[in-house]
């Protein structure tokens, strides 16, 4: 009951600029390593991941959020959980997205068709570089040959949209 008074309320920032409370982050899926990483084809193994959240719960909370002025950021590492945020974002519609600045978190792998949609969205594409040194020991074992080619796809992006990068600490050590 208090969670839905303050999501009411809207995003909030101190007089002196010195704390705000602007954003909310959903996992739409988990990590590629432990096969958490929710993907439109599968894994090598057969998996196709998890939706941490689902589908239709991103598609019902976050254009509501984003609308009340809400930044949100989803973490989504794989394609799936990736076009689910995106078409979560789409429903938003315009004016929320360009008020509140979506964030997807991670973008690791990248379906063809959704590229485009990162720069008609206005979606941040917030990478961690750090990942494509600890992940590339083992990712061409877990994932097939196309989801490679869609790996860490950082130019393609950056042609797009707005890249932001950071650690991801303390997942990964700099």
């Amino acid at each position: 009951e208090e969670l839905d008074e303050l999501l009411d309320e809207g995003p909030w920032r101190d007089e002196q600029a010195t704390l705000s409370i602007a954003c909310i982050k959903f996992f739409a899926d988990g990590a590629m390593g432990s096969r958490g990483a929710l993907m439109e084809t599968p894994y090598r193994d057969g998996s196709t991941g998890i939706a941490v959240t689902s589908a239709r719960e991103l598609s019902e909370r976050i254009p509501d959020l984003m609308r009340r002025g809400w930044q949100v950021a989803a973490h989504a590492i794989g394609d799936l959980g990736g076009k689910n945020a995106l078409d979560a974002y789409e429903l938003a519609g315009e004016e929320a997205r360009r008020d509140t600045r979506p964030r997807l978190e991670h973008a690791q792998i990248v379906r063809a068709a959704d590229f485009e949609r990162y720069a008609e969205l206005g979606v941040i594409a917030s990478m961690q570089p750090i990942h494509f040194y600890s992940d590339g020991s083992w990712a061409s074992r877990v994932i097939d040959d196309d989801q490679l080619s869609r790996l860490y796809c950082w130019r393609t992006l950056d042609e797009r949209t707005v890249l932001a990068g950071g650690s991801d600490f303390p997942i990964d050590d700099p």
